[in-house]
């Protein structure tokens, strides 16, 4: 089983020409809501590879019986972790986007902030199981990291909410730490030092169109970007992680991995919405050709 920890959250995405200057406004030219939220792209999308997976969160009551819930249930992903807290509201993000990719982001963190005071489930690790912690709150994941150890780390886009010791705590427990560049410069103002230096088996250090380094103490590899026509790019790295890890939890190799982390990036960017176009495993290994 995939555990993954993190946000469920509703994704809106304006169209817009620019972006405003203060104390202006700009006209939207068309807006769709998507279902998203960091952890709950890659819990969907190692579904859809066939990997079971469950989720750690907390959304609101307005998820109850949504479209949504019914989404997740019917993708195969399991909600038992899910916690529905009474009287919040289910994490939203509003995303801003220019035509050439550019984009703004504010998120509403509703049910999602109350995690910090949630303590970790009894989730019954068993041999084989993973746990993936995603974008949310850094007291949690410090804490679930701490519980069950040898977890997979995403801190992504709430990179700067952490601090030295949420920072250190977690990476003492992680196994594979995946960021890009800018998040990798955040890490080191941390800690000062290498993350391999805290145990960290491999970093995945993902480059956008430039596709994917992998690090670890004794080699690095550099794997090509899977090549694909660019609609949107949200999503792309949660998928990304869980392409990396279902390979990883078949027995592949750390090139492997990357390589089909690559491929099943590729299909998410071709459509808008991060969950609106996850391939199948037998699909994501046929890209690859």
């Amino acid at each position: 089983m995939l555990y993954v920890a993190g946000h469920i959250a509703y994704d809106y995405l304006f169209s817009i020409d620019d972006f405003p200057k203060a104390n202006a406004s700009c006209y939207i030219k068309g807006f769709d809501r998507y279902f998203g939220g960091g952890a709950a792209n890659t819990a969907c999308a190692a579904a859809k590879l066939g990997q079971k997976a469950s989720l750690i969160s907390a959304v609101g009551e307005d998820f109850k019986d949504s479209e949504y819930e019914k989404n997740l249930r019917g993708c195969g992903v399991g909600i038992e972790h899910v916690r529905f807290l009474k009287g919040e509201k289910t994490p939203r993000a509003y995303m801003f986007v220019e035509p050439h990719g550019n984009f703004l982001s504010f998120f509403y963190w509703g049910a999602g902030e109350k995690l910090k005071n949630i303590t970790p489930p009894d989730i019954g690790l068993k041999e084989g199981d993973l746990i993936h912690i995603s974008t949310g709150d850094p007291d949690f994941n410090m804490k679930l990291s701490e519980k069950y150890g040898s977890v997979s780390f995403d801190p992504s886009y709430d990179t700067p909410l952490y601090n030295k010791d949420h920072m250190t705590k977690i990476l003492k427990h992680t196994k594979f730490l995946f960021c890009n560049k800018h998040e990798m410069n955040l890490i080191l103002e941390l800690i000062e030092t290498s993350p391999l230096d805290f145990g960290v088996e491999a970093i995945i250090m993902s480059e956008g169109s430039g596709g994917t380094v992998v690090k670890t103490r004794n080699y690095t590899i550099k794997v090509p970007a899977v090549k694909a026509k660019v609609v949107d790019t949200i999503g792309a790295g949660d998928s990304h992680r869980a392409g990396f890890l279902c390979a990883y939890m078949k027995g592949d190799s750390l090139k492997r991995c990357a390589q089909i982390a690559s491929s099943v990036a590729s299909f998410v960017v071709e459509k808008r919405g991060a969950q609106s176009n996850l391939p199948t495993w037998e699909q994501a290994i046929k890209r690859l050709g």
